[in-house]
């Protein structure tokens, strides 16, 4: 006999889904109201919080083993070591900072990283310099940094400039040239050169001026720009220091700021965190001393730029300055001479806008190096257009320094040692200055640093730019080299109307 099974009838499918229906509605209010569910979520989120933070943990776990393994393969030789030369390329290998991350940039201006970089990362030779970026701790980009690496120069007589890249250890330099001060040890005569306090392979400078944080403008693709605000909804980070120095005139910012002297120095605005970031409104109405104080506390500001060792940042330095100006004109960057000096591209975007008040943008370029100033947004072409944009760069492509013609004034640690005959000697450089005069204090412990360096001055200091300034002049030229080379001011510059720049 054969058994034939009996299916399930249509009528009974759905009696049996109804019913099981009705059960679930009645298991589930059942549950919700005993708060299995809620317990239930509540540990679904918990888990996957766990999961998100064990993640992390070996995410970062992954990394310091990969960290251990380089640094197992630089110990045995496999590796060459930061900041070591580089006996191929023939310059200093870039010194990476804890915190620091090599990138390199597609044609459109987009950030590649690299945590280990290989040999496409930079090549001076072909004007391709390093370059960085630091991050917070949230993954935005605070800053771009660009390798500006030890070397020795010599000007020719057509204003040319020669460079070499040496190592750390060449000390005494070819005969004709000189070893830049920027990368000297310079303890031994009071850093009177704008020496640092040992030799080093090199330094690191901001891509771009320093701009405000919620401040970058919109960028559209294919080099049009709108000057409406892309980040107004992110939060500020401020330091813990204090505005000291104020300007009558105009007393906000891009940050809406209230910039009027309070009763107390502690209830004046703190000051904001820069961020060294292209298309971004730079940071203005900000005295050279606020300035020096809040450039040292970048390597404090650990949540914000990540640089956890020994980063030493601070304000620029004429020699600093000089040593970027001269890599530029050099055959490693616009090969400049007395005819072209000035090839690269000036920002001339400039604006006054009280409220906010705002100036110009970092990393925006018109089309030549004295072409006039606009407000007009779209007359100027963005940082890796390649037709405009990349020429207001060190070397004409987007590896370069911007900003060395135009945008705002640079400002470096540097004073003339009059002491407090001007008002304005203490109240914006107080941070960093010494306030006793002496017009041989350039030559003095105790007046320049590694941070700042001093000038000597005229027979009226209070008045008398043309005469600080010859005076320099005359120290810099009896001394035959010894003393003050490597300034891009002094050692290429003439008296005349530019003596203002030895001003505050």
């Amino acid at each position: 006999m054969i058994k034939r099974e009996q299916g399930i009838t249509l009528m009974a499918l759905i009696i049996t889904i109804i019913v099981l229906v009705i059960l679930s509605v009645i298991t589930i209010g059942a549950a919700y109201n005993s708060g299995i569910i809620k317990m239930g979520t509540e540990g679904a989120k918990e888990y996957a919080t766990q999961a998100i933070e064990e993640n992390k943990i070996l995410n970062e776990t992954t990394e310091y083993i990969d960290d251990v393994a380089h640094k197992i393969k630089v110990m045995m030789g496999n590796i060459p070591e930061n900041g070591s030369y580089d006996e191929v390329k023939k310059v200093n290998i870039p010194d990476l900072r804890t915190g620091m991350i090599a990138v390199k940039f597609e044609d459109n201006g987009d950030v590649v990283e690299y945590r280990y970089p290989d040999d496409t990362w930079y090549d001076y030779d072909k004007k391709q310099w390093a370059n960085a970026i630091t991050k917070d701790n949230d993954g935005n980009i605070t800053g771009y940094w660009v390798w500006i690496p030890r070397y020795e120069y010599k000007i020719n007589s057509d204003k040319s400039i020669e460079v070499k890249f040496i190592p750390t250890s060449t000390t005494k330099a070819d005969e004709g040239y000189k070893i830049h001060p920027a990368f000297q040890d310079g303890r031994n005569n009071n850093f009177k050169n704008g020496e640092w306090d040992a030799e080093i392979s090199g330094f690191w400078v901001a891509k771009y001026p320093a701009g405000y944080q919620k401040n970058t403008i919109t960028d559209n693709g294919n080099g049009s720009l709108t000057t409406a605000i892309s980040n107004a909804d992110d939060d500020v980070v401020y330091s813990d220091k204090h505005y000291t120095c104020f300007n009558k005139e105009y007393n906000t910012n891009p940050l809406n700021q209230n910039l009027t002297a309070k009763s107390s120095e502690s209830d004046n605005e703190k000051i904001s965190y820069p961020v060294f970031l292209p298309l971004t409104y730079a940071y203005n109405n900000i005295s050279i001393g606020d300035m020096y104080t809040i450039s040292r506390e970048i390597e404090n500001a650990t949540d914000f730029y990540n640089l956890t060792y020994s980063a030493d940042s601070h304000l620029l330095k004429n020699s600093e300055w000089g040593a970027v100006v001269y890599l530029t004109q050099s055959k490693y960057g616009r090969s400049g001479n007395s005819t072209n000096m000035n090839e690269v591209y000036i920002n001339n975007y400039y604006t006054i806008k009280t409220t906010p008040f705002t100036s110009a943008i970092t990393g925006v370029y018109g089309g030549g190096a004295s072409t006039d100033a606009t407000d007009s947004i779209s007359s100027v072409k963005p940082y890796y257009e390649k037709t405009t944009g990349v020429n207001g760069s060190s070397t004409g492509n987007i590896t370069g320094v911007y900003d060395l013609n135009g945008c705002i004034w640079d400002s470096v640690s540097a004073y003339i040692s009059c002491g407090n005959t001007k008002s304005n000697f203490l109240n914006n450089g107080s941070s960093f200055t010494n306030t006793t005069a002496d017009p041989e204090g350039y030559n003095k412990s105790g007046y320049s640093t590694k941070y700042a360096t001093v000038y000597p001055y005229g027979n009226n200091p209070a008045s008398d730019r043309a005469g600080s300034y010859s005076k320099y002049k005359q120290f810099a030229d009896e001394s035959k080299g010894t003393y003050g080379y490597g300034d891009a001011v002094l050692e290429t510059s003439t008296v005349g109307s530019d003596n203002n720049r030895m001003e505050f």
